[in-house]
């Protein structure tokens, strides 16, 4: 399964836990050459907008009710993940 990829607890301590920082991180990502994500760029771009506005607003987040996983038999992730200043 695809989704276990970045989740194996032999290769990551806490791998239900996010860890920005975590070190080292030999995680699958986006893939290269021919086996490399077409939404790639996409995402990174996604992900460096809304990580430099969290931090350039200084904002402290809090969960704010249940996150809501997404169904699916290859990758995991959320739907929803309600948050709101701490």
């Amino acid at each position: 399964m695809i989704g276990a990829g970045d989740r194996d607890p032999l290769a990551f301590p806490d791998p239900d836990v996010l860890h920005l920082d975590r070190d080292p991180n030999p995680h699958l990502g986006f893939g290269r050459g021919s086996h490399s994500c077409l939404g790639s760029m996409v995402g990174r771009l996604e992900a460096r907008v809304v990580l430099s506005v969290l931090t350039s607003r200084n904002a402290l987040l809090r969960l704010d009710g249940e996150p809501v996983v997404r169904p699916s038999a290859t990758l995991r992730g959320l739907r929803n993940l309600p948050v709101a200043r701490a």
